[in-house]
Formats: C-alpha cells, sequence, structure tokens
C-alpha cells in the first residue's frame, strides 16, 4: 500500500479511524475503522473498498516465484466485518460481516480453460478445484488454496481464456465464511462453489465446486476438504454428463411419464449460463447477491 492517509478521532477509550485512504495493487482504497477499548473486550468495525484494482499485481505480490498462470484484468473487493476480542484468535473467533469480490472481462494466460473442460468431460484430467482458486482465494486469502494454481497438467505458453464475469460473495458467522454467491463463466462455461471456510480450525467446510449446465444444475463435481494448507480434492465423488445410452433411457422415461425430468439446481446466483448473456465490455459489473441451494 502506498500514499496513506487518514484522522482519528479519539474520546473515552473509542478511537474513529476515518476517512482512510490509500494505493493497492493499482487501485484506490477507502476504509473506516471503528475500534470501542472502552470495555474490558475491545470491538472493532472495520469497512474497506479496494475498487478497479489490477488483480495480476495481486497475484504477482503472492506469487512463490513458479510459474503458473496469470489472471489480468480489474476488480472490485469490499469488506464489512465486526470482530471483538484481546487477541487474534478472539478476533477470528467472533467475526461478523461479508465479504464481496467482483470482476468481468479478466483473462487468464497460460491455459485454454474451455478445451480444458471440454476434455475434462472425457477423461477427467482437470481438476475443478484448482479452476476454482481464483474463486475461492479472492475475497479472502490466497493460503486458503496454497497459492495460485490452476490447470497444472496443461500449462502452456500461448494458451489464453477469458473469464467474462466472476462473482465471491461470502457472509461471515463466527469466524466461518459461507458462499453466497461464488461463481465464474468463460465464453463456453459456467462454475460455482457451494460451502464454507473455517478460518477458526483453518479447514473446509463441505466445500463442492461444480461445472454447471445451462439451467444451473450440476454435470460434473468435485468436493473438497482438509486443512487449507493440504486441500483433498475428492475425484471420486466427480460426476460426468450421461452418456448417450443413458440419455435415450431419460428421453424413453420422460415420455412414460408425460412429463420432462428436472434435475436440482446447484447454482441460481446471478451469473446467468455465458451462451445466454453477453458480458458488459470494457468495465467492471456488479451483480446482485442471491441464495444458493
Amino acid at each position: 500500500a502506498t500514499a496513506l492517509n487518514f484522522s482519528v478521532i479519539a474520546a473515552n477509550g473509542v478511537f474513529d479511524f476515518q476517512p482512510i485512504t490509500m494505493q493497492a495493487y493499482g487501485g484506490p482504497v477507502t476504509a473506516k475503522l471503528r475500534m470501542d477499548r472502552s470495555q474490558d473486550v475491545p470491538v472493532l468495525n472495520l469497512s474497506v473498498a479496494l475498487q478497479q484494482f489490477h488483480v495480476e499485481q495481486l497475484l504477482m505480490a503472492h506469487s512463490s516465484g513458479v510459474s503458473r498462470p496469470t489472471v489480468s484484468g480489474l476488480m472490485n473487493f469490499s469488506a464489512n466485518v465486526a470482530m471483538r476480542g484481546v487477541n487474534r484468535q478472539q478476533l477470528r473467533q467472533s467475526a461478523q460481516g461479508d465479504m464481496s469480490l467482483v470482476g468481468s472481462n479478466l483473462r487468464l494466460v497460460g491455459v485454454d480453460l474451455d478445451g480444458q473442460l471440454r476434455k475434462f468431460e472425457v477423461s477427467q484430467t482437470l481438476s475443478l478445484f484448482d479452476v476454482s482458486a481464483l474463486l475461492i482465494a479472492g475475497p479472502v486469502s490466497l493460503l486458503v488454496t496454497k497459492g495460485y494454481e490452476l490447470a497444472r497438467p496443461s500449462n502452456q505458453a500461448g494458451n489464453q481464456s477469458a473469464i467474462r464475469d466472476l462473482i465471491s460473495r461470502w457472509r461471515v458467522e463466527k469466524g466461518v465464511a459461507h458462499a453466497v454467491d461464488v461463481a465464474l463463466t468463460t465464453n463456453e462455461n459456467r462454475i460455482a462453489v457451494q460451502g464454507s471456510l473455517d478460518f477458526v480450525r483453518n479447514e473446509y467446510r463441505d466445500v463442492v465446486v461444480a461445472l454447471l449446465n445451462a439451467d444451473g444444475c450440476a454435470k460434473a463435481r468435485q468436493k473438497i476438504s482438509g486443512k487449507f494448507a493440504s486441500p483433498v480434492a475428492d475425484t471420486a465423488g466427480i460426476l460426468l454428463p450421461l452418456g448417450p445410452i443413458l440419455n435415450l433411457l431419460d428421453q424413453a422415461k420422460a415420455l412414460l411419464l408425460g412429463a420432462a425430468t428436472k434435475c436440482e439446481a446447484f447454482y441460481s446466483g446471478s451469473l446467468a449460463d455465458p451462451k445466454k448473456t453477453v458480458s458488459v465490455s470494457g468495465r467492471v459489473k456488479d451483480g446482485t447477491a442471491s441464495n444458493v441451494r
């Protein structure tokens, strides 16, 4: 961060830091912090917004130096969090609030994501967990995904992908971040995440990454478990699309029942199927969060 400026008003053990302004990752930051130390247990209330920052600068700052695919483009980040406690663990356990990361027209260099997803439906050679790294890590911490790795088996120079829209919104309760609206779209695909991130125990809680069909149902999914430092992707739990024979059986069943069978929606958030919508060009598009089933 550079160009840090703030003022503080202190009275009776209560400190109000506002406005706080600075520059970070090529974008302006505005924040305010209220710290109440008038009681035995201090209370902190923090609001922060980072607008139009360059995501490639963020990833570079946290890179371990290993060659990885690079995401570039402008994104918006915001967080509103309240905490109380006398040490870091108590503050983490009491954290309440929300976090959001939103971006449009991003570019992923080093991998043809749509091409790999087409191959994934046949061979399962691509980890959905790797594809979701930016979704999970964005609003919380790059440490959650052991750094930024994406499509490792097929990282080749000259390949690139378009991420048309990305939204990563989380609700925080007692130190646990719950996915509210977490998804991204490419030119051909839509990927979404359900579950929670437990920052008290530093582990994944019922996290599932899914490749969606046009109706928001999961045509492939992968469960993530374990500690942040050593996550485990359940490859045995991946569900692939039905083959031609099974599709014919489903069609016959629908005719006999007189109605088409419906799938259960995995995602019903703000990002529509990419083949039905056109991304807003040249600016960050902010969507409205909705429920995830």
